[in-house]
């Protein structure tokens, strides 16, 4: 059915019958060009930002967030360079324990470290570890080990070494005479020791009068993670408010929730690796290498020269392979 239209002065009117389902009316209105005034550059790039912004800040983003967090890394986060060739070391730097010197190699405080440390305790005399058998399951066995603890007091110890060896003997409420204690006992008591230790290396590596490193290394890390998960959520949460209120189209709410993610994911890929050392801690970790080569390629002839001159060496380094 074709409509009508007729023009009274500056007006056109348009009507048409009843329309049927599906049935619809098309009006179509051609102007001669410089009759509307066209819209300048930066109105149109102004129109399209506002018609698709959600779209262009979804493609930028992820772009924008790895950008950034490498500018960040390669100023704040990168170690400083040390430039000298790695050669063999035949004791740790600084008489760092253990446990800080594994801190420095992988910048994590792990529980590999934490047992580094009790049998440093033994190399120096603090206690002596026992391996045993007790009876388990009818006639099965199990290996235990068990500590004997040769020394009442902390003395001479840092502080992680000493939150490790007040969590041996603690959770017994030990008195002054030597005691001993197995290692299945320490289990749902030892942990809170654990996690208190690992803190405490943080911390001391961090400080001024160790300095090793810039910050703490596990606070920097959580900082960029919750960076990271705040983005993400920030963006995600972005996209479902402009479904639910329909100010934006479902394609476009959609990328905003993809890049929401992808983007607070690279941020938080980044955290490992912005922990940053001092000089001193560059030098030590080079130092470090160098002792590592030492305890992993030694060869058996000049160890067993070097074991004639100190016999206590092999103990020594124990701890620290």
């Amino acid at each position: 059915q074709k409509g009508r239209m007729w023009r009274e002065g500056n007006r056109w009117h348009f009507a048409t019958g009843h329309l049927k389902q599906g049935e619809g009316l098309t009006i179509v209105i051609g102007l001669p060009k410089g009759v509307l005034q066209s819209p300048t550059p930066m109105q149109s790039a102004l129109w399209f930002f506002a018609d698709n912004w959600a779209i262009l800040l979804a493609a930028i983003l992820p772009f924008f967030a790895f950008g950034l967090m490498f500018w960040r890394y390669w100023n704040y986060g990168r170690d400083p360079i040390w430039r000298e060739s790695i050669v063999v070391q035949y004791q740790p730097p600084d008489n760092l324990s253990p446990a800080e010197v594994g801190v420095l190699l992988d910048e994590r405080a792990d529980n590999i470290d934490i047992v580094a440390t009790i049998v440093d305790l033994a190399v120096r005399g603090y206690l002596k570890i026992r391996e045993i058998e007790t009876e388990h399951l009818l006639f099965f066995k199990r290996t235990d080990y068990e500590f004997i603890f040769l020394r009442d007091d902390s003395n001479g110890l840092e502080n992680h070494e000493r939150v490790v060896w007040e969590g041996l003997r603690g959770h017994k409420n030990l008195s002054d005479s030597v005691e001993t204690v197995k290692l299945s006992e320490l289990k749902g008591h030892f942990h809170t020791h654990l996690e208190r230790a690992k803190k405490s290396l943080y911390r001391s590596l961090a400080s001024k009068r160790k300095g090793y490193f810039a910050e703490d290394p596990s606070k920097v890390r959580n900082k960029y993670f919750a960076i990271g998960v705040i983005v993400g959520g920030a963006t995600l949460g972005l996209g479902i408010f402009g479904a639910s209120s329909l100010f934006v189209s479902p394609v476009a709410c959609l990328s905003l929730i993809l890049s929401g993610i992808l983007t607070g994911t690279i941020i938080a890929a980044f955290a490992p690796a912005m922990p940053r050392k001092t000089v001193k801690g560059a030098r030590a970790l080079w130092h470090i290498i160098g002792f590592r080569e030492f305890i992993q390629r030694v060869e058996k002839d000049r160890l067993e020269r070097m074991l004639q001159e100190d016999p206590n060496l092999f103990d020594r380094v124990l701890p620290y392979a």
